[in-house]
């Protein structure tokens, strides 16, 4: 009986011969494939897609409706952990899409492979890791540097008189006033800068998870109950509202779990009150509150923790979210 030999599939011919043999180093790859794809899948979803495309694993912001000044659409894309991989969104749409390069681009791996991959994974990991460190501890060092060099800020500086609140510690530099953003143990780590517009900026490479402002002139281990808000003009309203109580300033939704994570861990007998945003254009537009869902968020993962929002009247413009713009919203 003759033995009949199959003829290898085209991956199998493939790696015999040596050729397309998929490997964890990028360089082996085309690194242009893979953001052509990418590029592409971002047209498919939401429409448009930015001029250049960094494939580094960082947040990159961009236009989606061909104003300069446009912010609302964002992405990531790695190609340095074996498989390349990301997300893109647009807050405009209210879209947001995981990618994975398929199998056209990235052949299937062997075991060999694959432990290969996660070893450089991980290593790839660890590196940035400490190239994110040594930046959040140069971004340290200018904060200080940049607090201490401060003056306090001016009563008529253009943003306290639109909001209507008081300097309450921050001081000015250059064009901007600064608050600081400490963590838990009191060690200051940035700085937010707020412009005369409103406009407001972190400082480059700085840390922000965690960080926080305390308002009101007490301190967190003396007290009992101690409300939390997202922005800082908002704390400034809150604190004058209830004063003696300390108000702790996370700065934006997405730091109030981590900063009421690390607040509770370190005074575990501390009472706080949410004073969230009231998101109700976005509610009405897109079916998303974003300020009151990531408070409730909290609130659910902690007894210690409970939740207000401000008391709109029927006929307040849907633009007014915060304490701040509803106290200076009745007293036009």
């Amino acid at each position: 009986m003759s033995e009949t030999k199959k003829s290898p599939t085209s991956g199998q011919a493939g790696r015999a011969s040596g050729a397309s043999r998929f490997t964890t180093d990028p360089s082996k790859y085309s690194t242009n494939t893979i953001i052509d794809a990418f590029r592409k899948a971002l047209i498919e979803h939401i429409g448009v897609a930015p001029d250049r495309i960094e494939a580094d694993g960082k947040i990159h912001r961009f236009s989606t409706n061909g104003k300069k000044d446009d912010k609302s659409g964002r992405y990531v894309l790695h190609i340095d952990n074996g498989i390349p991989a990301g997300y893109f969104q647009c807050y405009r749409q209210d879209i947001k899409r995981t990618w994975r390069a398929g199998r056209d681009l990235v052949p299937d791996l062997t075991a060999e492979e694959r432990q290969a991959m996660r070893e450089q994974a991980e290593q790839t990991k660890a590196i940035k890791q400490r190239q994110e460190t040594k930046k959040q501890q140069e971004a340290a060092t200018r904060a200080v540097s940049i607090w201490r060099a401060s003056g306090s800020a001016p009563f008529d500086y253009p943003y306290l008189e639109k909001k209507n609140i008081k300097p309450n510690g921050a001081r000015i530099d250059g064009a901007s006033i600064i608050n600081p953003m400490y963590d838990v143990s009191g060690r200051l780590w940035n700085l937010q800068r707020i412009f005369s517009d409103g406009s407001k900026r972190f400082l480059a490479g700085g840390r922000k998870r965690g960080l926080f402002t305390v308002l009101g002139g007490v301190k967190l281990a003396t007290e009992a109950r101690a409300l939390v808000v997202e922005g800082w003009a908002t704390g400034c309203t809150v604190a004058a509202i209830e004063p003696g109580t300390p108000v702790i300033v996370a700065f934006d939704a997405g730091n109030l779990a981590p900063v009421v994570g690390a607040v509770l861990g370190r005074f575990p007998g501390l009472k706080l009150v949410i004073v969230a945003d009231d998101d109700r254009k976005t509610e009405r537009l897109k079916g998303k509150n974003v300020g009151i869902e990531k408070a409730l968020a909290v609130a659910a993962q902690y007894p210690a923790v409970s939740v207000v929002v401000p008391d709109f009247p029927i006929n307040a413009p849907l633009e007014l979210s915060d304490v701040n713009d509803l106290v200076s919203w009745r007293n036009q």
